[in-house]
């Protein structure tokens, strides 16, 4: 009888000790904050220079391989632009190049070039919204792109200098590269935290970004 009084007393304060362990864990567990939130994309995906707006930390990162002469790029823009203004306080978003017409090369060049002046979004719009005047010509015309840099009081020298860069060919061609690893096939192709949009519109847009962030974009 001692003995088995001694074995249940052990029994019972093990218990204790176990359901007081268990309680105090799941207690801690409830009242601990959640982690920050991070992203991780492959280098394929997002270059450090990457031309980018909106913070690093955001939850949903955007990253949308373009190309300036793209009619279809020119007609996703004001959804991408829309969509980023009304939800600018979660979202970065990173542009990537695929030149895939005549003069995509001297328009990225000189959407760089402009960048380096602080005006990189001013010309990439200024692209799109001209883009009829300058775009799918025979060969390139520099005199546009000069004529746009000088809309936007940009210095015309410095920017004419800038543009025979022989680095944007070199980061062109990096894009590219990146772009086919990834499987970009044609443009505007755009990933939401390295998942394929599948349709180009702001209803996906929205349905896209709330799946990965539980809700909350509009």
């Amino acid at each position: 009888m001692k003995n088995s009084a001694t074995k249940n007393l052990l029994l019972g304060f093990t218990f204790i000790v176990l359901a007081a362990f268990a309680g105090s864990y799941f207690y801690n567990k409830s009242q601990s904050k959640p982690a920050p939130f991070s992203i991780s994309l492959s280098e394929e995906m997002v270059r450090p220079d990457s031309h980018s707006m909106g913070s690093e930390n955001a939850p949903l990162t955007i990253v949308e391989f373009l190309d300036p002469e793209c009619e279809a790029c020119k007609a996703f823009y004001p959804t991408m632009k829309n969509f980023l203004e009304a939800n600018k306080e979660k979202t970065r978003f990173v542009v990537r190049y695929m030149a895939f017409h005549t003069s995509s090369v001297m328009a990225i060049a000189a959407l760089e070039s402009a960048g380096l002046q602080g005006k990189y979004w001013e010309y990439l719009e200024t692209l799109f919204t001209t883009a009829e005047e300058w775009g799918h010509k025979e060969t390139p015309v520099s005199s546009y792109f000069e004529k746009y840099a000088a809309s936007l009081q940009l210095d015309i020298e410095k920017f004419k200098s800038d543009m025979t860069d022989p680095r944007w060919q070199t980061l062109i061609q990096r894009d590219m590269k990146d772009g086919q690893l990834l499987g970009v096939r044609g443009t505007p192709t755009v990933y939401i935290n390295g998942e394929p949009l599948r349709s180009l519109d702001y209803s996906s847009l929205v349905t896209a970004a709330n799946n990965h962030i539980g809700g909350g974009a509009k």
